[in-house]
């Protein structure tokens, strides 16, 4: 019988699950499941979720040494994420999972099987997760049940624009000002210390 582990799910949602140890190890056991997996990824990149399904294949031509080439649909620029920490974790555990696969597609988002995940699936992965947190959120539930996975793409701005400023955000989201970013996505407002 194989050896179960009890694990944290790895995408923040504080949720408790238990896993098959081999599992973990390679890296397949860290998510509750594939939808908390989807909305991890979409709030380390900033990036639609529609750019990463359609168009991120794991090969030469987005990997470039330490960057990931990551092209916006709408303005069609090209974009430099530095291969480091959280997302670099994230890529070797891909890269892990799909090394055990018989199929495996060069697309960043996959499914268990290592086939690419449609825009369709990625959809019904979040609303699975959101109802996943709701339920075990009681005091937050109207608020997760409330949330868009366009919302993420605003927690990533908002979490650049606090460590590294709102120029940092509107960068990372691929937009040409700042006024946009402001406009659209920075919702939790300028920090700013008090006189005394």
């Amino acid at each position: 019988m194989a050896t179960m582990v009890k694990v944290t799910c790895a995408c923040g949602c504080g949720k408790s699950f238990e896993s098959r140890a081999a599992d973990v190890k390679r890296g397949w056991g860290k998510y509750y499941d594939k939808s908390h997996k989807a909305v991890a990824q979409e709030r380390r990149t900033g990036q639609h979720a529609a750019h990463k399904a359609r168009m991120h294949r794991i090969d030469e031509d987005d990997i470039d040494g330490d960057w990931l080439l990551v092209g916006q649909g709408k303005t069609g620029k090209r974009l430099r994420l530095l291969i480091t920490g959280a997302l670099a974790d994230l890529l070797a555990r891909i890269n892990e999972r799909k090394a055990g696969c018989k199929e495996a597609s060069g697309y960043l988002l996959v499914n268990k099987d290592g086939r690419k995940m449609t825009r369709d699936a990625l959809r019904y992965q979040y609303d699975k997760a959101r109802e996943s947190a709701a339920a075990g959120n009681a005091d937050l539930d109207e608020e997760i049940k409330k949330m868009w996975f366009y919302d993420l793409r605003a927690k990533a701005a908002d979490d650049s624009a606090d460590a590294r400023g709102e120029q940092a955000a509107s960068d990372l989201l691929g937009h040409d000002s700042v006024k946009t970013t402001r406009r659209h996505y920075l919702r939790r407002g300028k920090i700013v210390v008090p006189t005394k």
